[in-house]
């Protein structure tokens, strides 16, 4: 399969996977654009979006967006050495994405912020500036659920573990490639 017949497949599938996830996720927007992430750098994939009406928590520790405006989900299709990227992982970050998409913003300031999420971060440390934190604890929850649902669709089946979708294992699927984590029944890709 030639590279723009790859990438319009892998589009296709992307689509095909997000428009069987809308009926099961209200929150997530009929109109988002899915596009191949094409910078050179470490993410496998970036969600754009904007969050609104931030309202303090109880505590005064963080803040929570209660309007999440994505309009773009970018997804790597090759590494940094212009090699394919396996289906699996496409798909394992593609949902991580839309977890973005419907998961409320959360800001805290940069002390409080802990150092396994912090490394996750795309944005400069600072100790007391408020801080959107991209992987934050209501992140992790709401990618369990759109993992839960993927599963249930058997769009992407994580491997059998005890507590697969607490935050501290999705957290470790996170943080390494998931590269072999996991499998995507009713999709694949032709080799070369």
């Amino acid at each position: 399969m030639g590279d723009h017949n790859y990438k319009k497949k892998i589009i296709s599938i992307l689509k095909n996977i997000y428009n069987k996830l809308i009926p099961h996720l209200p929150n997530l927007p009929n109109d988002i654009i899915i596009l191949e992430l094409l910078d050179v750098n470490s993410y496998h994939g970036l969600t754009e979006l904007d969050y609104f009406d931030w309202i303090s928590s109880s505590d005064k520790k963080y803040l929570i967006s209660r309007i999440t405006k994505p309009t773009h989900i970018k997804v790597r299709f090759y590494d940094n050495d212009n090699q394919r990227l396996p289906l699996e992982m496409i798909v394992a970050t593609f949902l991580h994405e839309i977890a973005h998409c419907i998961a409320p913003g959360v800001m805290q300031r940069g002390r409080d912020i802990n150092k396994k999420i912090l490394y996750l971060q795309n944005e400069e440390f600072k100790k007391n500036k408020w801080m959107i934190v991209y992987h934050s604890f209501k992140f992790y929850s709401y990618f369990s659920k759109v993992l839960r649902i993927a599963e249930k669709l058997n769009i992407f089946i994580l491997p059998p573990s005890k507590n697969k979708f607490s935050p501290k294992k999705l957290q470790r699927f996170d943080a390494c490639d998931r590269l072999n984590l996991g499998k995507c029944p009713c999709y694949s890709i032709k080799s070369k």
